[in-house]
């Protein structure tokens, strides 16, 4: 994998270690986030305007969720960090509140992508 310097450290920059830094980054972005705007950000807007950015922060976060699926198939990611992912959005943590139904989405995704891998290795039984 290419390594590029770093600014703040002596130590190289690998791409998987950006790629992956990204990706986390975007999936705690998600955890947090809901599909429901604030007041400000539903200011000035009609209804198809705020359906239209909905979709798009619903399919961004289903983008996401594929890509880290992928990640996994290609062994950059590992079952234990699949599993942490899987209880996150399923808020496993916080047994008073349920997760929103994009998030039961990307949980189906999750699975539906990475089941069958999943399921043959030991972690996943």
């Amino acid at each position: 994998m290419p390594e590029f310097p770093s600014e703040s450290s002596s130590k190289p920059v690998t791409f998987k270690s950006t790629l992956l830094n990204v990706t986390q980054n975007e999936f705690e972005q998600l955890s947090s986030d809901s599909l429901d705007f604030t007041e400000e950000e539903k200011e000035g807007k009609d209804k198809e305007e705020l359906d239209f950015l909905r979709k798009k922060r619903k399919d961004r976060c289903l983008a996401n969720i594929k890509f880290i699926g992928h990640l996994f198939l290609r062994s950059l990611l590992t079952a234990r960090i699949i599993g942490q992912i899987i209880q996150e959005l399923a808020m496993c943590g916080n047994a008073d509140k349920l997760p929103g139904e994009h998030i039961l989405e990307c949980i189906c995704e999750l699975l539906n992508s990475i089941g069958y891998t999943l399921d043959s290795m030991p972690a996943g039984k």
